[in-house]
């Protein structure tokens, strides 16, 4: 089904232009908040590189403000897509393929931005995994540490040799 008037003009129909229009607001808002967090995974990867556990630590607390926030965009993004599949007679889940396959402006801004915004969380998405292999090394590597101090305290308890200098 094509968003245009009977006479072919490259504009969205009005009362499908007013919800596509929103849902573009919401989706650059969204891909803001994508870019957000990409640079806040680099640059905990930086810290956890540097080991600035305290500036990841706070960074990592900023993502999961950042990640609820855009979890309530999609909240209404999703909404909006129910009244648009009303309005166009096609599926939910089919909003976002048929306003990218418009020709008008407005189509062809949403499937760039569409495009943008899906490439920038795929880089959020490998951001997050080399963020947790660095973590797990951290972990791995304290609990070495914690075992370390375990076994010197041990032969302290045992010799009751003193550390201390």
């Amino acid at each position: 089904m094509s968003f245009r008037d009977r006479k072919g003009v490259s504009a969205l129909r009005d009362d499908v232009a007013a919800f596509a229009g929103f849902l573009l607001n919401l989706l650059e808002e969204k891909n803001g908040k994508i870019r957000e967090l990409l640079a806040n995974e680099k640059a905990v990867l930086s810290k956890l590189a540097s080991h600035d556990r305290d500036g990841a630590e706070d960074l990592l607390t900023e993502n999961s403000e950042l990640i609820e926030s855009i979890d309530l965009l999609n909240y209404d993004m999703s909404e909006n897509r129910r009244s648009l599949s009303a309005i166009l007679g096609v599926e939910s889940s089919s909003v976002d393929a048929t306003l990218a396959g418009d020709d008008s402006n407005e189509g062809k801004k949403y499937k760039s931005l569409l495009d943008e915004t899906n490439a920038v969380l795929s880089e959020c998405i490998a951001k997050a995994d080399e963020i947790t292999v660095l973590l797990e090394k951290e972990l791995n590597e304290t609990g070495k540490s914690i075992k370390d101090c375990e076994a010197i305290r041990r032969v302290k308890d045992l010799t009751g040799i003193s550390f201390d200098s």
